[in-house]
């Protein structure tokens, strides 16, 4: 884990000069949220890559001339290999453009620190993406090792049971999987520099064993990229991700509430299973609660 020091928020406050930053967001619902996700974080170093789930009923279009709407979308299943297909879309479409780093985050986070707490972080050069090595206990190897299929895992269905059923079949009936790498996972989200994302998006492209691998997976998402990059130079560069998620609750993630923000408004630092860190941003919140993201703007980033 990076032990580098960390900003203040009066740190944040007084700097300037922040770096470019491709902010990538995966969307499914609250499609009116986006538009003043995007306005808290929007300034003339930045653009946006959204992909909306394609599950989903509405069209998101933005006024804003750097926001970029991928039309190109995917059916997008808890747990399943289509995340990582929309984060790699959002990655081939961004990377066309010059920026220093590439931010991911969901269509349900809000940035709980004044913009320039980010670009202080940021300015690091650190990769920020949440990884430990396979297994442990939040990450076990059967997520791995067995075979699982593509569905909606969330959806009561005689569809979604046949194929669980079949899903169980297959684990019982065929051995282990080989695992090709040294296997590491995480969080899905991220902040990573423009090389790290290029050195992610060529191994993706010229080694066909991670997609072969990671397609029977589950919760592929959270280890593609970790795997590649901790066993890549950038290795020594990684440490904890951005984004603040409260596991306490069942059923978890927590949404924001007013104890959390009272809780960001104490304290800066946090820990997790994967080390010390200080968020930029938090997930997640109820997208229809306008209160409490003007209750954010107004107590944590001023």
């Amino acid at each position: 884990m990076n032990k580098r020091p960390l900003p203040s928020t009066a740190d944040s406050r007084k700097r300037s000069q922040p770096v470019k930053v491709a902010y990538l967001i995966l969307a499914h619902a609250g499609l009116d949220f986006l538009d003043r996700l995007i306005a808290s974080l929007n300034d003339d170093n930045c653009g946006f890559y959204v992909h909306v789930d394609g599950k989903a009923e509405a069209n998101y279009a933005s006024a804003c001339k750097n926001v970029t709407v991928l039309s190109d979308r995917s059916d997008v299943y808890w747990a399943g290999y289509s995340q990582l297909e929309a984060e790699v879309k959002l990655l081939q479409r961004a990377i066309k453009s010059d920026f220093d780093y590439y931010v991911l985050i969901s269509g349900v986070d809000y940035p709980i620190r004044p913009n320039q707490f980010l670009y202080d972080l940021l300015s690091s050069g650190d990769e920020f993406i949440s990884t430990c090595k396979v297994p442990t206990e939040h990450k076990p190897l059967s997520r791995f090792e067995s075979y699982y299929l593509h569905y909606d895992r969330r959806a009561r269905s005689a569809k979604s049971y046949s194929l669980w059923l079949a899903e169980t079949a297959l684990r019982i009936a065929w051995r282990k999987k080989n695992i090709p790498f040294k296997l590491y996972a995480g969080s899905s989200w991220f902040a990573l520099t423009k090389g790290a994302v290029k050195h992610v998006l060529s191994t993706l492209e010229e080694d066909p064993r991670y997609e072969e691998f990671f397609r029977t997976c589950l919760c592929s998402d959270e280890a593609v990229f970790q795997t590649i990059l901790a066993n890549s130079p950038f290795k020594h560069r990684m440490t904890h991700n951005l984004t603040y998620t409260d596991w306490s609750t069942n059923p978890a993630p927590a949404i924001i509430s007013d104890r959390h923000i009272e809780l960001f408004q104490k304290q800066v630092t946090f820990t997790s299973v994967y080390g010390e860190y200080r968020p930029f941003f938090a997930r997640k919140f109820d997208t229809k609660n306008t209160r409490m993201l003007d209750l954010v703007d107004r107590r944590l980033r001023q």
